[in-house]
């Protein structure tokens, strides 16, 4: 998966927090977890996804953008 490009999970009701793991995906350009049901705060790990420029998230009640996604994507 070190290639993976595009994540899609979106209305999937996956439930919980954003895994900290989904930084090792280094390649991941979008990463769709729209329509899910997470909460809690967005892992300061996802600022580590240099290539990442679109993050869709809404509508979600998680908390605490790190400045370091929100200055490369579009969300």
């Amino acid at each position: 998966m070190s290639q993976l490009n595009i994540l899609s999970l979106g209305g999937n009701d996956i439930v919980g927090s954003i895994p900290a793991v989904l930084s090792n995906l280094t390649m991941l350009t979008v990463l769709d977890l729209a329509f899910c049901k997470l909460n809690g705060t967005i892992p300061t790990e996802l600022g580590k996804m240099t290539q990442l420029t679109f993050l869709h998230l809404s509508p979600q009640t998680v908390q605490n953008y790190p400045l370091a996604v929100l200055h490369r994507v579009a969300h």
